[in-house]
């Protein structure tokens, strides 16, 4: 049993020593594959074969026999390179990135995960490894190939079967070195506290000397009628000067403590918040591996340079930062950077290059930015995309300014992917950024050269402040309500008169900086039945009371009843229950102890929209008619894939029919009219791209929305569908029945 729980503790300690060796070794790999200097390349090898050497030992303390393996060979690898300093070729870091990933695997909690690395992967990366020990020779690097013969078959480009990428998203470090000077100081923080203890016993004692005095004059009242009168008044002048006295002594004590207290707090609350800082670095560690491994799998050269690593940021921040940063970075990959004969062409570097910056600005202020040297965006692409999908009419996309036809991609749906990919190109990501950014009360922009790259930037916070919020009442006809509205998606407070209300299209409108921003009840929004009384005072005033909300790029006044001003408030979470509470954020707890709502702006100004327009209930409406009434063909020669992709589709409410191949499919086309094709590439008599093809050439099926679902995954395919005119194209391999339907329910 003490074996047991001692190998336990070793196991996590294992844990945390691997991670930060895995780091350095990723992070390293990538150095010596873009150093050129001898010197600096014999110094990288050094420090990967110590890394690989000291992981290996640890793996044995907790008998992870795989890892050490690994680790072993990785190793004798690098002690042959020590000695041999010739150019790795890509094929061969392509080997030592996959060991990197497959140990990750090896440690993680998750059983699936661990159960999904194949003996036979680990023994074929071992002998790719033992390869080159024999050979003792290396081919030199060639950088006008996205791949080299040699150590091919292990994450190879155009091998149709690859393994699935391990890169997901970035991890934050799970644990905090604390140095013990900060541990002295925090303590010290914490013992100042007990004069708060001390100072509430002398208040309670207080309390009870002034509790004894109202019970020694009630006794002097009931005694009253006994005494004369001047007697009585003699005491109870007595009994008034007392608490007095006491009162204006418990006052001036309770006044210096609250400052003391404050001061205390806040510093304590200052030392925990530096405590929660990470360098940039934490973040970013995991993105040159990812940059390389998407990039060499779409057949692209790219180099990714990180600047600011050392600037220390909240740990919650870097959380919410996650998806962003990555989401921009593989936008970079896909969309930005150019092919290279493209990038030869227009006169750049064979490679493209991502800039990940981090800098301080404005004293408690952080930015970020991600920046490309690709096509930038293509605004005519975005245009044409916002009238395709009805979100513009085609005089108002002519008539956008270059700034705000960018700002288009925030829009649900927007995107300039030439298809539909397991990468990109649903139009959803540029609005999640964006949404999660404001959420840290950050601020999102975009500058776009055309040609030449897009830079991205990204305004936050360095730590989540104390939260504050702007409190609000709406009357209602049993008893008031309250409500706290994030300061940060506060623009104005305003006290306006009605005869400068106006309309647009028959929606109310006030102005702000010369700009019609809609007008709306808050208490409509949310259902609040108002007080008769009162709404009457209201429809008689001459002013309204106005809060201008503002977020993902978007104005809306709310009329409320008052507007009670801005606090620093204590916020509660829902909890998982009620996480998806409509209008709902969280509760915040006041001063006086009651529990009032935080509201989700975003949800206020989305309904505003739906208010505004009635589209939203009329698109829901029609995609639930579209769901009933929609019919796709599936073109697949394989029944149980078939089966799989009609039941699905069943499911989801849809009708549907089966082809056994291509020549089946389009023959059934001409027969019946269908909404959507969804079909396999790899079949008899016409394959899927013929099958595209044809359709896209014939007038009446020119429009037909085309899903490929396949097995055939090289970028040499993906550009077949493009060219044949496939709408989206989806991995049969990262099959998700959720990411099917999504991608349906955008064509119908």
């Amino acid at each position: 049993m003490k074996d047991e729980v001692l190998l336990k503790k070793l196991k996590a300690a294992f844990k945390l020593e691997s991670e930060e060796r895995i780091q350095n070794i990723s992070e390293n790999l990538i150095k010596l594959e873009n150093a050129v200097d001898k010197e600096e390349q014999k110094n990288i090898i050094e420090i990967i074969f110590r890394e690989a050497h000291s992981l290996k030992g640890a793996a044995r303390a907790v008998n992870l026999t795989e890892i050490e393996s690994l680790c072993q060979n990785m190793e004798s690898v690098f002690a042959v390179m020590k000695k041999e300093t010739e150019s790795l070729s890509h094929g061969m870091f392509d080997v030592f990135h996959k060991c990197v990933s497959v140990i990750e695997q090896l440690m993680t909690d998750d059983q699936d995960e661990k159960e999904s690395v194949k003996e036979k992967e680990i023994s074929q990366l071992i002998e790719k490894l033992s390869e080159f020990i024999s050979r003792k020779t290396v081919k030199k690097k060639d950088h006008n190939k996205n791949r080299d013969e040699a150590f091919t078959g292990v994450t190879s480009g155009k091998s149709e079967k690859k393994q699935k990428s391990t890169i997901e998203h970035p991890k934050l470090p799970e644990t905090i070195k604390l140095s013990a000077e900060k541990l002295d100081l925090l303590l010290r923080k914490t013992e100042e506290l007990i004069s708060v203890k001390l100072f509430l016993n002398q208040h309670q004692s207080d309390l009870n000397s002034v509790s004894t005095i109202f019970e020694n004059w009630k006794k002097d009242l009931s005694a009253g009628e006994e005494k004369d009168i001047l007697s009585f008044y003699k005491k109870t002048l007595d009994h008034v000067n007392e608490i007095e006295k006491l009162s204006a002594e418990f006052f001036k004590k309770t006044a210096q403590q609250a400052h003391q207290t404050g001061r205390m707090i806040d510093d304590l609350l200052d030392e925990i918040k530096s405590i929660m800082m990470l360098p940039f670095s934490s973040l970013c560690s995991i993105f040159p591996r990812m940059v390389r491994e998407i990039s060499r799998n779409i057949g692209k050269e790219i180099r990714l340079k990180i600047e600011g690593e050392s600037i220390e940021v909240d740990r919650r921040i870097l959380e919410q930062m996650k998806d962003p940063l990555t989401h921009l970075i593989r936008n970079s990959i896909d969309h930005g950077i150019e092919q290279e004969e493209t990038r030869k062409a227009a006169g750049k570097p064979s490679y493209g290059t991502i800039v990940l910056q981090a800098s301080r600005v404005e004293g408690s202020k952080i930015q970020i930015i991600v920046k490309d040297d690709g096509r930038g965006i293509d605004i005519e692409k975005v245009k044409k995309k916002a009238v395709t999908n009805g979100i513009l009419s085609e005089k108002e996309a002519a008539a956008l300014s270059d700034k705000d036809a960018v700002d288009l991609i925030f829009q649900s749906g927007i995107s300039t992917a030439a298809i539909v990919s397991d990468l990109s190109g649903r139009g959803l990501g540029m609005a999640i950024v964006k949404e999660n950014i404001e959420k840290t009360g950050g601020h999102f922009s975009i500058e776009n050269k055309p040609g030449k790259g897009t830079e991205f930037k990204i305004l936050l916070p360095v730590t989540i402040a104390t939260f504050k919020g702007v409190l609000i009442k709406l009357n209602h006809r049993f008893e008031d309500r309250f409500f706290v509205i994030p300061a940060n998606r506060v623009i104005k407070v305003l006290k306006i008169k009605k005869n400068l209300l106006g309309t647009v299209e028959n929606r109310e409108n006030i102005l702000m900086d010369n700009r019609p921003v809609s007008l709306v009840s808050l208490a409509d929004i949310l259902g609040i039945e108002p007080d008769k009384s009162t709404e009457k005072e209201n429809e008689n005033a001459s002013f309204l009371k106005v809060v201008i909300i503002g977020t993902m790029g978007k104005n809306v006044a709310f009329k409320v009843d008052d507007i009670l001003g801005e606090q620093e408030v204590l916020v509660k979470d829902l909890g998982p229950q009620l996480e998806k509470v409509k209008y709902v954020l969280a509760v915040s707890i006041l001063a006086n102890g009651s529990l009032v709502p935080v509201l989700n702006t975003a949800d206020l100004i989305e309904s505003t929209s739906e208010t505004f327009t009635g589209r939203a209930g009329v698109q829901d409406l029609q995609v639930s008619e579209n769901k009933k009434t929609a019919s796709i063909l599936v073109a697949d020669d394989s029944m149980t894939s078939r089966m799989l992709i009609k039941n699905v589709l069943e499911a989801g409410g849809y009708k549907v029919k089966t082809a056994v191949d291509g020549k089946d499919a389009l023959t059934t086309l001409k027969t019946e009219p269908f909404d959507l094709l969804v079909s396999d590439i790899e079949m008899p008599e016409m394959n899927g791209f013929e099958l595209t093809k044809a359709l896209r050439n014939d007038p009446a099926f020119s429009a037909l929305p085309v899903i490929l679902v396949t097995s055939l995954e090289s970028r040499q395919d993906k550009e077949k569908g493009i060219d044949a005119g496939a709408s989206a194209y989806i991995i049969k391999r990262d099959f998700d029945q959720n990411n099917l339907m999504e991608v349906i329910e955008r064509f119908v």
